[in-house]
């Protein structure tokens, strides 16, 4: 970012948190241009800013793929003659004055708030070519901001960074491939393929936050800033925040419009210890966190006692199959309240069955459940039929019972918005849920952590991203962003193909709970298409 645009934001940051101007922002642009006044001052800045934010709500912006702008692409223009009417529209609501639209122009261009097309691009003036078109640089462009950097938040950050001014935060400082955990059992070294820092896959223009979310308003979120001091901070401001939650370490960002791709987390239902004396020996381990998946490779080579994993759904079963085959010499036991593995589907239970009733160290135990932690290293399985208990030495236990969203950050100003299970409910274009039948209009949920009726699959994650890039343009498109009703882009929830890996040499393909093909080739897939992933997410640099 060059020291222009930086300094005029620190200023305009100065302006608007201080202290509040005593004029209002058009009255100190109405007198500036009565005045002449050629030089910008602090409150200049702020009013400048404060009529783009007005500006963006009724521009007609074409994204035309013709005529390099500073050998770019031409995206999320306008015509001169637009950019005067506009200005006209907002400062003096009636008539139109060629006169101050140029002088305001003229502003924009000395804070590098604006450029132009190629052509006549050395006159500052909007009337001199009434049909050259025209964009606001970043960051003046529509603040769009990304919790979550999972697949579909990179690949939202990467599709729009033309169109919008992009901020994405994480709370991990590199980009992972969740379904590819489990190989990390059989390939500690496969961590180092699966994962990749943002800086290499993020475009240069898009700003990359590393840090917690840890709460979300309707004007912008409250961050906890984990790693180095972000390129954006003059955007940062110390905000109030009336809520339950502590931010005295926080940064407050603003955003025009705002996108959750949180994801989800394992259930973090770890046995109660009998004696809390005791010292915990065993490793528990959430199936969602690489770090840790990492981490039990370590354990068991270190133990000889067994290994339990806990919940009999496809990641229970990924992750019991990958174990009871990469540790032969190992008791595994795979502990599901219910009598059926990877419900609802009859074909994927008798599959998972079928595989692992040849694997000579692999136990199932249905209708059981683990009831306790006894001993520092001794979990207690009870069964719901009998009451009868099985003890077992274990020394790393997964816990795949179960995923939870992560919204928390929504917890205090959008609870109305999350359903019982604390997803975040939205309409067919992914709108986060206001009241009754109302979305707000600049808010949307994408991923895991939305209620739309989808499987957890990184293929939705995708098709979310791709629907609402489309759905993000047809917005910056209309002449309102309150009028968007009708307009946007909806999301098909058909069923999708699943690929499920029994350990490393067995897995299957299935449909809409139906098995279409058993093979090892299945694992060679997923790995082809983590690859593929990889290779996407690279391409935007």
């Amino acid at each position: 970012m060059n020291t222009t645009i930086e300094t005029s934001f620190i200023n305009v940051a100065a302006a608007s948190s201080s202290s509040t101007p005593s004029s209002s922002w058009k009255e100190i642009l109405m007198n500036a241009y009565k005045n002449g006044q050629t030089n910008v001052t602090d409150q200049i800045s702020y009013a400048l800013n404060c009529l783009i934010k007005q500006l963006h709500k009724i521009l007609t912006v074409t994204h035309q793929k013709k005529g390099p702008l500073f050998n770019k692409m031409l995206v999320s223009s306008f015509t001169a003659q637009n950019l005067i009417d506009c200005i006209c529209k907002v400062l003096l609501e009636t008539s139109t004055s060629d006169k101050l639209a140029d002088y305001i122009g003229q502003l924009m261009v000395q804070l590098n708030m604006i450029e132009f097309d190629c052509q006549n691009k050395n006159s500052t003036r909007l009337s001199d070519d009434r049909k050259r078109l025209v964009r606001f640089l970043h960051p003046y462009m529509p603040r769009l901001v990304i919790i979550g950097g999972g697949h579909s938040g990179v690949l939202t950050a990467c599709q729009l960074n033309d169109y919008f001014s992009i901020v994405l935060i994480d709370k991990n400082p590199h980009c992972t491939l969740k379904p590819a955990f489990p190989v990390i059992l059989e390939k500690v070294d496969h961590v180092n393929k699966i994962s990749i820092n943002y800086s290499e896959i993020l475009p240069s223009n898009v700003t990359f936050i590393h840090g917690l979310t840890k709460i979300v308003r309707q004007d912008g979120v409250f961050i906890e800033i984990a790693g180095k001091e972000p390129q954006i901070k003059h955007m940062l401001t110390n905000e109030y925040s009336d809520s339950n939650t502590d931010v005295r370490n926080c940064k407050f960002l603003s955003f025009d419009y705002l996108v959750i791709a949180t994801g989800c987390n394992g259930w973090k239902n770890v046995p109660q210890m009998e004696n809390p004396q005791k010292e915990n020996k065993i490793l528990y381990v959430d199936g969602y966190n690489m770090d840790m998946v990492e981490l039990s490779v370590t354990a068991i080579n270190q133990s000889n006692h067994d290994i339990v994993v806990i919940g009999g759904g496809s990641v229970g079963c990924e992750y019991f199959g990958s174990l009871a085959q990469t540790f032969p010499n190992r008791n595994c036991y795979l502990i599901q309240r219910s009598d059926m593995l990877m419900k609802p589907s009859k074909d994927a239970h008798k599959a998972a069955t079928d595989t692992f009733a040849k694997m000579k160290n692999a136990n199932v135990k249905f209708n059981c459940q683990v009831d306790r932690q006894e001993d520092s290293n001794i979990l207690v399985v009870k069964s719901l039929e009998s009451g009868e208990e099985t003890r077992i030495k274990c020394c790393v236990c997964f816990l795949a019972s179960g995923i939870s969203p992560n919204t928390k950050m929504m917890n205090e100003y959008f609870g109305e918005s999350m359903d019982e299970n604390n997803y975040l409910k939205v309409n067919p274009s992914f709108q986060l849920w206001k009241s009754n039948s109302e979305y707000f209009n600049n808010i949307f949920v994408l991923g895991d952590a939305n209620n739309a009726d989808t499987e957890k699959l990184i293929q939705n994650a995708d098709i979310h991203a791709e629907k609402f890039v489309e759905i993000a343009k047809s917005i910056l498109k209309v002449s309102s962003p309150n009028s968007n009703e009708g307009i946007l882009a909806t999301y098909d929830n058909a069923p999708r193909v699943m690929a499920v890996s029994l350990g490393p040499k067995t897995g299957f393909l299935m449909k809409d709970n139906k098995i279409m093909f058993k093979s090892g080739v299945v694992n060679k897939l997923k790995s082809a298409i983590q690859n593929s992933t990889l290779k996407t997410y690279k391409k935007f640099q």
